[in-house]
């Protein structure tokens, strides 16, 4: 992730420009809706800094990293949403809204996709570099959420990010372990700051780095979640239901990486039994306890009676990132145990191929049909 490679750095620099530009062409023709304009009115345009940073938002989720960043870019762009009142709205339609208000999430999401680019070249090669880039590309809220003004990518962006430093941190390297326990702790404040949905993830790496021993000072990791608890506590309550289980999940984490899932897990299982060391074992622990916890809430929330809101996958946007990468390592690991086996490994990488290009398929024909990227900008 740190290497010096200026090829890879270059690759990197180039994905980023052309990632930033499409998703310039997709904020041009997505119409803002009623979430967004809001929240542009009534938070960006009619509070200031000082506002957002005391909680003196009209917002359900009220940590500020997101808020800030908004205002600034607002700002630079002397902006101010030409709407008298939300009241009635659905959707709003104006070319230079949809761009201004879309910068911070456009660079969140390009930035996400870019790591991962960067960070998989970086340790392993340019190919699973490009497969992982292509698992980010083929994700279906990746191209909900790219550039809607809302937390969502910014989460995208710092999960992606928290695990692989969460890799860096459990495999052997020549990274010091005190840096990669202060970037550590920087993405971990950034994502208490950034939405109380982040406490799941700060909680599952910090307490499993510290069972490693990784952690040796406890308010580098305690510190963190006391922050999302307070900004947990502040927020209004409302009560949310979850009227299904299997769509939301299989939105966050796809059908078909269960599957690979699910051999990659009896494929570890058999070389412990064997006592031969491969694979990624604790890394894919952390995973499996991101899909648990992700799965406990759902149900939690399928229980209810009775609530105000539906709940939305976009709250497991975090899934998204952790099923990319989790999908890179398996992939490439069974890759690797096939190698000493010529047909297996041209069927496995046929396989795996093939899985992406038909979910790269999918996702081209259902955003089409969804029609959320249809409107012509003029």
């Amino acid at each position: 992730m740190f290497s010096k490679n200026s090829t890879t750095l270059c690759l990197s620099l180039l994905l980023l420009i052309t990632l930033l530009w499409v998703g310039f062409q997709l904020s041009e023709r997505k119409v803002l809706w009623i979430d967004e304009v809001y929240t542009q009115k009534y938070t960006i345009d009619n509070r200031s800094y000082l506002d957002i940073l005391t909680l003196n938002l009209p917002e359900g989720n009220r940590s500020p990293l997101f808020y800030i960043f908004q205002k600034i870019t607002a700002d630079i762009g002397s902006f101010r949403i030409a709407v008298a009142t939300t009241k009635g709205l659905i959707f709003f339609h104006d070319k230079r809204s949809q761009i201004i208000m879309r910068i911070p999430s456009n660079i969140y999401m390009s930035l996400g996709l870019v790591v991962l680019f960067y960070f998989f070249t970086c340790q392993f090669s340019l190919w699973t570099g490009l497969y992982a880039l292509g698992l980010g590309l083929a994700a279906p809220m990746v191209w909900i959420y790219w550039v809607e003004a809302r937390p969502y990518s910014l989460w995208f962006l710092l999960t992606s990010i928290q695990l692989c430093l969460t890799y860096l941190a459990i495999t052997p390297h020549g990274i010091s372990k005190t840096h990669i326990q202060r970037l550590l702790l920087l993405t971990h404040l950034l994502l208490s700051l950034t939405t109380i949905g982040s406490i799941v993830q700060i909680v599952i790496v910090s307490c499993m780095l510290w069972w490693q021993g990784f952690y040796k000072k406890q308010w580098m990791w305690i510190l963190p979640i006391g922050i999302t608890l307070f900004y947990y506590w502040a927020a209004p309550g409302f009560s949310t239901k979850a009227y299904f289980f299997w769509p939301h999940l299989l939105e966050s984490v796809l059908p078909e990486h269960l599957c690979i899932y699910a051999i990659y897990g009896l494929m570890l299982f058999y070389f412990s039994l064997k006592k031969k060391p491969a694979g990624n074992t604790f890394f894919f622990l952390i995973f499996l306890l991101f899909l648990t916890s992700t799965c406990f809430m759902l149900y939690i929330l399928s229980l209810k009676k009775t609530s105000q809101f539906g709940f939305f996958t976009r709250y497991f946007i975090y899934m998204v990132s952790a099923d990319i990468i989790m999908m890179t390592v398996a992939s490439r690991d069974l890759m690797q145990w096939a190698k000493k086996y010529t047909g297996v490994w041209i069927n496995t990488g046929i396989l795996l191929g093939g899985l992406l290009v038909c979910r790269a398929l999918w996702i081209y024909t259902y955003m089409l049909a969804l029609g959320t990227y249809s409107h012509t900008p003029g």
